[in-house]
């Protein structure tokens, strides 16, 4: 029997069997579809528009790892897709890995990963169980938002801050924590950067007064965030290659106002600056002999300088010059008089000038007014230790009264207040005797200090008395004994003191006393 073309390629729709056992074949009675059978079941489904495998299929890698082979037309570019040794899917440009999904659900990539190539206006977002904008690449407005809320403004920035985070309630806080774990010195770092190119990486040198970072501290005010309080870094002088000189300011905001001001300053020779609303209220200055510092001083404010260890001055309305060999002090004020305080060697020194200098910028003269050092207080460039005032006090003692030879005389109300300054003491008292014991001899009352040896610290006291046994006396002779802390009350005459006050006091008697004597 002859097989022509016709019977080989038309079978009419009718079912071509493949195998001995009639259970794979290929049908095609169905308009525009091909059906291909294996073992009994329809497994491949072909139309003009799609191929339709059932049920699932096994791709088998090749032994090399691959399964799946796309080719470009002219053959010369291909991808495939496989597997790997760790039993993830495996998608490779000709034989080179590019993306694979591993077997723990992760995604790793093994080069460039690029989203939106075309610049569209598209959003790339992630989603937490919290918030549907967790992270959110904004591909209209060129930012980056976590916890994206397009409806906050920062004052003075608006739309111009790259990226932006925010946060509602305190868990998680809206804010970046940065740890470094190593085993050195090392921390963590946040770097602030300038430059004065157009260009991303632009190596073009900044200038003097270019802000080189800037923190800023806002509230909001009901329509947008307000700074109320600003760090800011800049250039403070000509940078060059390695060379960069920096200041760093803080500034705050008034209340009723809505932009920061100034308040203090460090610049790049390490001086610190505090401004109030007069302008420069002080200075705190490295100080050198050889340097001029300062004469952008206001009225009524100070320098605070300093040149070495033990050698220091806050100054008042003056700045230090050095001039043509010479050095001294200058007037920031003519109209106003000027004074220092001098931290030298230990020792505290208060200057001041007589009067105005006169003009601005007049040399001035200072005279020493006051010294405190190791001695105590000293006055007018008085160095003698002799001459130092080293204390002053003030309290109470709780005075005793005896009889020099026998008897008992009890006090009442016996406190005595004593005021001491340098060595000298001057004590007051109001004293009652609530009763006696056959009293004989002197009547001696405590002091609250003891009376050097020498006659030169004799003294005396201004003592009376009220209520006496035997009335009116003639005379009340008391005396501050040397080397002790007692006042002796002597009966006088014109023939001298006698030991027989004593007994001249009852149950009754008032004592006042007034008295001055040098301590030890």
């Amino acid at each position: 029997m002859s097989i022509t073309k016709a019977s080989l390629i038309d079978l009419n729709g009718q079912e071509l069997i493949l195998d001995a056992d009639a259970d794979t074949s290929i049908t095609a009675d169905t308009d525009d579809q091909i059906d291909i059978k294996i073992a009994g079941s329809d497994v491949i489904t072909l139309t003009s528009s799609n191929a339709t495998i059932t049920p699932l299929t096994t791709l088998t890698t090749d032994g090399s790892g691959f399964a799946l082979k796309i080719v470009e037309n002219s053959g010369s570019e291909h991808y495939q897709i496989g597997t790997d040794s760790f039993g993830g899917l495996v998608f490779y440009n000709e034989t080179t890995k590019v993306l694979a999904l591993n077997d723990a659900g992760g995604i790793d990539t093994f080069g460039n990963v690029i989203f939106n190539e075309d610049g569209a206006d598209l959003d790339f977002r992630v989603e937490s169980s919290a918030l549907a904008n967790m992270f959110v690449v904004d591909g209209g407005d060129s930012r980056v938002f976590i916890g994206k809320n397009a409806n906050t403004s920062f004052d003075a920035y608006g739309s111009a801050v790259m990226m932006q985070l925010e946060a509602a309630g305190t868990s998680p806080y809206a804010g970046f924590g940065m740890v470094q774990n190593s085993n050195d010195v090392d921390s963590s770092v946040l770097i602030f950067g300038k430059s004065r190119g157009t260009s991303v990486a632009s190596t073009t040198i900044v200038q003097d007064g270019d802000t080189l970072g800037r923190i800023e501290f806002q509230g909001m005010d009901g329509g947008d965030l307000e700074t109320g309080a600003r760090i800011m870094g800049s250039v403070d002088g000509t940078p060059g290659g390695d060379d960069m000189p920096g200041r760093l300011t803080f500034a705050t905001t008034a209340d009723g106002a809505n932009t920061p001001t100034e308040r203090m300053r460090i610049d790049s020779a390490g001086q610190v600056s505090f401004f109030g609303t007069g302008g420069n209220d002080g200075y705190t200055i490295p100080f050198d002999q050889d340097t001029t510092y300062s004469n952008n001083l206001n009225a009524g404010a100070f320098s605070i300088l300093h040149r070495n260890e033990y050698d220091s001055y806050i100054v008042g309305n003056a700045y230090y010059y050095k001039t043509g060999g010479t050095a001294g002090w200058r007037a920031k004020y003519g109209s106003y008089k000027s004074n220092y305080i001098s931290f030298t060697n230990g020792a505290i020194r208060f200057y001041a000038t007589s009067s105005a200098p006169g003009s601005n910028g007049a040399a001035i003269s200072f005279t020493e007014k006051a010294r405190i050092d190791s001695d105590g207080l000293k006055f007018n460039s008085d160095s003698a230790a002799a001459n130092a005032l080293d204390d002053y006090e003030e309290g109470t003692h709780a005075t005793t009264f005896a009889a020099s030879t026998s008897g008992t005389v009890t006090h009442g109300y016996n406190t005595m207040a004593y005021t001491k300054v340098g060595r000298l003491v001057t004590c007051t008292g109001y004293f009652t005797i609530s009763s006696v014991s056959s009293p004989v001899g002197y009547l001696a009352f405590s002091l609250p200090f003891t009376i050097p040896v020498g006659n030169q610290y004799s003294a005396s006291a201004s003592v009376s008395f009220n209520s006496l046994s035997s009335g009116v006396v003639s005379e009340a002779w008391p005396i501050c004994v040397n080397n002790t802390n007692l006042c002796r009350i002597y009966t006088g005459s014109t023939t001298g003191a006698s030991a027989s006050f004593a007994q001249l006091v009852q149950a009754g008697t008032d004592v006042r006393v007034t008295i001055s004597f040098m301590t030890a």
